[in-house]
């Protein structure tokens, strides 16, 4: 049985490749937020050592020192975030 009219096969088609677009277009969203995020965590970051260490070049800064203030730091951005 041979179908003349193909009237609707574009709307079939489209139907079920709509989905799979949006979907890609979502999951791509989805990782752009995410590295802005951790971008946006990493700077915030960098720019709080560098304003409690007062602009000081990173080779003079003490590691243990560095480490601490990275852990507060931290802490600080976490509990802003959560807020």
């Amino acid at each position: 049985m041979k179908v003349k009219s193909k009237k609707g096969s574009t709307m079939v088609e489209a139907s079920m490749i709509f989905p799979i677009v949006i979907a890609a277009v979502m999951a791509v969203l989805y990782i752009v937020i995410a590295l802005y995020s951790s971008l946006s965590l990493q700077t915030s970051l960098h720019l709080a050592l560098r304003k409690e260490c007062g602009n000081c070049p990173t080779r003079y800064i003490d590691q243990k020192k560095s480490k601490n203030l990275i852990m507060k730091k931290v802490s600080l951005i976490q509990e802003k975030a959560s807020r």
